[in-house]
C-alpha cells in the first residue's frame, strides 16, 4: 500500500508556500531561482533526518561509549522523542544548506518565522523557528514516550518501520557529471589524512592532540554540502564494488541498451565500455551524456529499487531529446518496481514524455509492446504529482501551484507559452521581410 506523504513548506528560502503531495512519481516545474531545489533537497533532508536519527545516534553511542566517560550517558535519558527528532531536523537542514535555521527564513516572511509539517498518514511533525528563537517541534500522532540514549536507536527504528520511510534516501545533484569527473580527487587528501590518524591511534591511543585533528578533519569535510559529501560517498562505494546478478537485471540490460555500452568497475574506478567501438573508456573521459546517466545506472545496478526514494536535480542536463525521452522511460521503470522519484525540470521533452507514459496507462499491454513500449511502461495519473514554482511579484517569494493531472497528462503551458512566443518573434520576422 502506497503511503501518504505530504510536505507543507510556509516561508522557507525563497518559498513563501508549498502544500506538497510526494507521489511515486513528483515533478517540480519552473523558471530558475523559483524554489524548485530548495523544496527537494528539504525534502532529502527530512527523509533522511528519520534514517539518520537512527544512523547517527547508533553511531555516536558507540564512540561515546568508547572514548568518553561511560557515565555521561545517563545525563541523556530523561529525554524526550520530540527532542531528539527535533535535533535530528535541525542537523540534517543546516548542515544540508550550510546556513543555520535562521538564515533560511524568508527575507520577505511577514512575522519573520519559517515553518513546515511533513506528515506519512497522520504521523509526522510541526517545525517552526521564528527569528532570534530556538526551533519548535509538535509530533503529530506519535507517542513523546521519555526515551534515553541507550534506546534511541532502538526506537527510532520501530519509527521507521511503521511509517514505512526505512528507505534509501538518494539525492542525484545538478553537478553530477563534474563530481563524477572529480570526486577521487576531493576524497582523496581526507582519507590519506585519516589513515594516518587511524595508524597513530593504533600506536599511541587517541590522544589529545590526534582528538582535535579528526575534529578539523571533520570540519573541513563539511565544507563542502551535506549532498554533495553524500554523492562522492555513493560514487566511492560503488566505484570498487561489483554486483552478481540481481532483480534489476533486466533493467540493467535495457538501460545498456540505450547507453550503447556497459558500466563496469575496476580497482576502484569506473569505466563505460562502449560496445559500437569496441572501447573501455575511464569514466571521466566518456561523454557528457555517459557521465550524466552513470549515477542514475549506479542506483539501478545497486539498490533495491522498491526500498528508495530518489530525487534527481535536472535530470535531462546535458543530454540529447532522444536520450532526454529514453532517460524519462527508466524513470517509469523505477515506478514500477516501487520506487518513489521526484524530479526538478526545465525539459520539455521530458514533460511530453511523461504525458505519453500516462496516455499509454489507457493502451493494452500488447498494443504497446508493439509500438515498441515495454509492458511496464506506462503511469497512472494518481501515480503522480507535479507542480508550478512560480514567482509573486506581490510577495516577493515564490508559490507552488499544484497541476492537475488527468487522462491527457500535466499541463504544459509553462514550455508551451515560451515557444508560442517564439513562434510570434517569427512571424514578425516573416512579416518584415515581406514572405
Amino acid at each position: 500500500m502506497v503511503k501518504s506523504i505530504k510536505l507543507h513548506i510556509k516561508d522557507f528560502g525563497p518559498i513563501h508556500e508549498a502544500d506538497l503531495d510526494i507521489r511515486p512519481l513528483t515533478v517540480f516545474i519552473g523558471r530558475n531561482d523559483t524554489g524548485k531545489s530548495y523544496a527537494a533537497m528539504l525534502l532529502y533532508s527530512l527523509m533522511n533526518a528519520y534514517k539518520a536519527f537512527y544512523d547517527e545516534t547508533s553511531r555516536i553511542l558507540f564512540l561515546y561509549s568508547f572514548f568518553e566517560d561511560k557515565a555521561k550517558i545517563h545525563e541523556y535519558e530523561s529525554i524526550k522523542l520530540d527532542e531528539y527528532i527535533k535535533d535530528s531536523i535541525t542537523v540534517n537542514v543546516t548542515r544540508l544548506f550550510d546556513s543555520k535555521l535562521e538564515e533560511l527564513i524568508n527575507r520577505n516572511s511577514k512575522d519573520m518565522k519559517m515553518q513546515f509539517t511533513f506528515k506519512v498518514d497522520s504521523k509526522g511533525y510541526n517545525f517552526s523557528v521564528r527569528k532570534g528563537s530556538e526551533p519548535n517541534i509538535q509530533l503529530l500522532d506519535i507517542d513523546n514516550k521519555i526515551v534515553g540514549i541507550t534506546r534511541i536507536a532502538e526506537i527510532a527504528k520501530e519509527l521507521l518501520k511503521d511509517l514505512e520511510l526505512d528507505k534509501d534516501i538518494i539525492l542525484l545533484p545538478s553537478s553530477r557529471s563534474g563530481l563524477l569527473q572529480t570526486y577521487h580527487i576531493i576524497a582523496a587528501e581526507s582519507i590519506e589524512k585519516i589513515q594516518t590518524i587511524i595508524q597513530q591511534i593504533l600506536r599511541t591511543g587517541l590522544t589529545d592532540t590526534l582528538r582535535n585533528e579528526l575534529k578539523i578533519i571533520e570540519k573541513n569535510m563539511y565544507l563542502l554540502p551535506f549532498h554533495i559529501v553524500q554523492f562522492i560517498y555513493l560514487l566511492l562505494k560503488y566505484s570498487a564494488k561489483e554486483i552478481g546478478k540481481n532483480e534489476n537485471e533486466e533493467l540493467i540490460k535495457r538501460f545498456e541498451e540505450i547507453l550503447g555500452g556497459k558500466i563496469m568497475s575496476e580497482l576502484g574506478r569506473l569505466y563505460f565500455h562502449d560496445e559500437r567501438y569496441g572501447l573501455a573508456i575511464d569514466i571521466n573521459k566518456a561523454s557528457s551524456g555517459i557521465q550524466e546517466l552513470t549515477p542514475l545506472y549506479l542506483v539501478i545496478k545497486h539498490f533495491d529499487l522498491k526500498n528508495i526514494m530518489l530525487i534527481i536535480e535536472e535530470p535531462e542536463a546535458h543530454l540529447h531529446p532522444e536520450l532526454i525521452i529514453n532517460m524519462t522511460r527508466v524513470l517509469t521503470w523505477l515506478v514500477r518496481k516501487g520506487a518513489y522519484v521526484i524530479i526538478t525540470t526545465h525539459s520539455d521533452y521530458l514533460l511530453h514524455m511523461l504525458n505519453i507514459l500516462i496516455r499509454l496507462n489507457k493502451v493494452d499491454e500488447n498494443k504497446r509492446v508493439e509500438w515498441k513500449y515495454t509492458k511496464d511502461e506506462y503511469l497512472k495519473p494518481d501515480e503522480v504529482s507535479a507542480y508550478l514554482f512560480k514567482y509573486s511579484q506581490e510577495l516577493r517569494s515564490s508559490i507552488a501551484e499544484k497541476l492537475t493531472i488527468e487522462e491527457e497528462g500535466i499541463p504544459e503551458d509553462e514550455f508551451t507559452n515560451v515557444i508560442d512566443e517564439l513562434t510570434k518573434t517569427h512571424i514578425k520576422i516573416d512579416l518584415y521581410e515581406g514572405r
